[in-house]
């Protein structure tokens, strides 16, 4: 009998080779902890087709969450680089309009936050080509801000064919 243990036993030590070899792996954890004040558009991209009409052409509202942990406060803007441009054709141009509102269903509980100025248009053919809205607290607190974009259309016939950008950047500074 021990002649046919230890063959079996001699074969399971060869067979096991470098398929028994330890092995290992990692996974990185990371959590971030905002800052006095921090900023997030929920929403990094928007599109939206024309409707081959004259009327301006609205963009769905788009969320930024803002935190605020300074005990005075904060303040909020939100800035376009430039007018409505074509990207094929950087002379080809529209005007935006800009609307933001606080979002009072989300910003639990009762926003800490005023508007300081709600609308903004640009006025590319007088050298304007830059909206701006902001928002400020008094107090430490989050809030969920509503962000409305507009594409101010003058007659649909001369819009030249394309796709047209502008960049929203937004930007909060601790008081």
């Amino acid at each position: 009998m021990k002649s046919v243990v230890l063959p079996l036993f001699m074969i399971l030590l060869i067979g096991c080779g470098t398929a028994c070899a330890q092995t290992t792996d990692s996974e990185t954890f990371r959590i971030r902890v905002p800052g006095e004040v921090s900023i997030n558009a929920t929403n990094h991209f928007a599109a939206l087709a024309h409707d081959e009409t004259d009327n301006n052409q609205t963009f769905p509202w788009q969320l930024w969450e803002i935190v605020s942990r300074g005990s005075k406060g904060a303040i909020v803007t939100f800035e376009t680089d430039h007018a409505f441009t074509n990207t094929s054709n950087s002379s080809s141009k529209r005007d935006v309009q800009l609307v933001l509102e606080i979002d009072t269903i989300k910003t639990k509980p009762k926003p800490k936050w005023k508007l300081i100025q709600g609308t903004d248009q640009t006025d590319y053919n007088g050298g304007d080509e830059v909206a701006v809205v902001s928002a400020d607290s008094k107090k430490a607190g989050p809030a969920y801000f509503r962000l409305q974009v507009n594409f101010i259309e003058e007659s649909f016939a001369s819009l030249q064919a394309g796709d047209y950008e502008l960049t929203v950047t937004g930007t909060i500074s601790p008081k």
